[in-house]
């Protein structure tokens, strides 16, 4: 009896394109539910973090001269203090403040907008090529994701399939 060598269907149900507003919801709820449950002290102060104003919003989208419009649902439901691995979430004032040192270095582009930085400085942005990683010497890092809902998506089943986990004075930590 011979065995085919043709190809698998794909049996995976990938998602094709980005989260809709309701879908990044429930994602940046489970993330919060996920933080309150297994990150200790760090959950808690995701837990207790607000929303950004609308105003404070808008002055950070003038100042990049746009903003994806997750980055500014992520910032309604948490302004700041999201854990995202190593790094911690930033304000939206602290977004702007970050932008502002960063151009400064001539490897910043004006159309990223800074997410997070972790304890080395390091900043977890978001840009045209997706989220990346990025430092003042290097520039920008290699894309983790085509795009923050992505990337969120992607840390949220992490989290719910237990491949990450909290490690006190480090954040979140993906495990082998």
């Amino acid at each position: 009896m011979e065995v085919s060598k043709g190809t698998m269907a794909n049996c995976n149900n990938a998602r094709e394109g980005d989260m809709s507003p309701e879908e990044l919801a429930q994602c940046l709820t489970d993330i919060g539910q996920w933080m309150t449950d297994h990150a200790g002290e760090l959950g808690k102060a995701h837990a207790d973090a607000t929303g950004a104003p609308d105003a404070v919003i808008e002055s950070l989208e003038k100042a990049a001269g746009s903003l994806p419009s997750t980055v500014a649902e992520l910032l309604k439901h948490k302004d700041g203090k999201m854990p995202f691995y190593d790094f911690v979430g930033l304000s939206a004032a602290e977004m702007e403040e970050e932008m502002a040192k960063c151009k400064a270095s001539g490897k910043w582009a004006s159309d990223t907008v800074p997410l997070a930085r972790n304890a080395d400085g390091e900043l977890l942005v978001c840009g045209p090529a997706g989220v990346s990683s990025w430092d003042a010497d290097d520039g920008l890092g290699v894309p983790d994701a085509p795009s923050l809902s992505a990337y969120l998506e992607k840390y949220r089943n992490q989290m719910f399939a237990s491949k990450v986990e909290y490690v006190e004075d480090c954040g979140i930590m993906e495990v082998s």
